[in-house]
């Protein structure tokens, strides 16, 4: 199990390793990718996150966390599919 934590604040491309720490991600597609987790961390009041999945991509974690900057405990996940 790999515990990756999502770097790019607020969009970015799931699938890319740049926007994963460790890198080696992204989290989900590496061939043990069933046990991975990932941690999204919003920064600076941040509470949404876009992430995009291309075409054919996919990814299967474990878990996925969702964390707020300011309590608030309202952190929103939007997925897209990219063309």
């Amino acid at each position: 199990m790999t515990t990756y934590t999502w770097i790019t604040q607020p969009a970015g491309d799931w699938g890319a390793e740049t926007n994963w720490q460790p890198t080696g991600g992204p989290p989900g597609v590496v061939p043990t990718g069933t046990t991975d987790v990932a941690d999204l961390i919003s920064t600076g009041g941040l509470e949404t996150f876009i992430v995009s999945v291309a075409p054919g991509e996919t990814f299967n974690l474990s878990t996925v966390n969702l964390q707020a900057s300011n309590n608030t405990h309202e952190v929103n996940l939007e997925i897209q599919g990219g063309g």
